[in-house]
């Protein structure tokens, strides 16, 4: 697995607690790069990497950084990007794999979908729904499967069934 986080604000979680973030990829034995003093460092890697290799990108800032960049496409269908809109990103750069859409992150959010939550319960979810991908990414879970795992996960545990963990997670 290599990772490339966003350093700065963009990445919402890392506003809150990083700790949550490390969770994807803590002990994965890959490499992990902070944007913005990566990008050379990056291409190097990822060309030499097996086309097998997962790519976590954690915030649209580390995106927006190898944006249109060949060394991505090499890993179409391997890719994982998680921040508000991820979607939309790979969909305007031909981007296959395992990307977020509309995430909860704040208790505004939520109540524009319908949720009465408070940020302690968001930040539990957050680290839910991590530790659930993580475990995933563990057992080499084919990425077309995950938003269908964590459908069945949020499911088995009441408490995050409410969250909609599932609806958040899009292969395309």
């Amino acid at each position: 697995m290599i990772v490339l986080c966003s350093n700065v604000g963009n990445y919402h979680y890392q506003e809150s607690n990083p700790d949550f973030v490390s969770i994807l990829y803590k002990g994965a034995g890959g490499p992990v790069f902070r944007h913005p003093v990566w990008i050379d460092a990056v291409e190097h890697i990822m060309e030499r990497c097996s086309r097998d290799e997962l790519i976590l990108i954690l915030g649209r800032d580390a995106a927006d950084a190898v944006d249109g960049s060949a060394c991505l496409k090499r890993f179409n269908g391997n890719i994982v990007g998680i921040w508000r809109g991820a979607d939309e990103f790979a969909r305007k750069n031909g981007l296959h794999g395992l990307f977020t859409g509309e995430l909860i992150t704040n208790p505004k959010q939520a109540r524009d979908r319908g949720i009465m939550t408070l940020q302690i319960h968001i930040d539990e979810w957050t680290e839910y729904v991590f530790t659930c991908l993580r475990k995933l990414f563990d057992e080499n879970t084919p990425l077309e499967q995950v938003p269908e795992k964590l459908k069945a996960m949020s499911l088995q545990d009441r408490k995050y069934s409410c969250y909609r963990i599932y609806d958040s997670f899009i292969y395309l």
